[in-house]
């Protein structure tokens, strides 16, 4: 009986250690990726100093989707926020706290709490105007 106890628990630390392992490489970001990730965003950040705020917008969103960081979620936000695209500003900043909520600091969490009640009445007036 002891000896089957032994093999059930090898057998348990083996799926657990494989799980981890698998779930370490799905949130790896490979070098390249991060790379890339701060080149557009890095282009982005220019693009949004220059007014081009939908060229900037694309580039956080090719940031955001290479790298998954916080801080080209919040830009995406920001972006969409000044084009006025109130309902995906709303669904960006939901997403960052949801998602991001341990990378920001009580000032980044409580911006965008600040800004979901300003996008929320804004996103519901642009539904019922339409």
């Amino acid at each position: 009986m002891a000896r089957h106890s032994r093999v059930a628990l090898a057998l348990l630390a083996v799926v657990f250690a494989l799980w981890a392992v698998r779930a370490h490489a799905q949130q790896a970001i490979s070098l390249k990726d991060a790379a890339e990730a701060k080149r557009h965003f890095d282009v982005g950040l220019r693009l949004f100093n220059e007014h081009a705020t939908a060229q900037a917008l694309v580039e956080f969103q090719q940031a955001y989707t290479l790298g998954n960081r916080a801080s080209a979620l919040r830009n995406i936000a920001q972006c969409q926020r000044d084009l006025q695209q109130f309902t995906e500003a709303y669904k960006s900043y939901a997403l960052l706290k949801d998602k991001h909520s341990k990378d920001l600091t009580t000032a980044d969490l409580e911006y965008p709490l600040h800004e979901d009640a300003s996008l929320s009445a804004r996103s519901h007036e642009r539904t019922l105007r339409v």
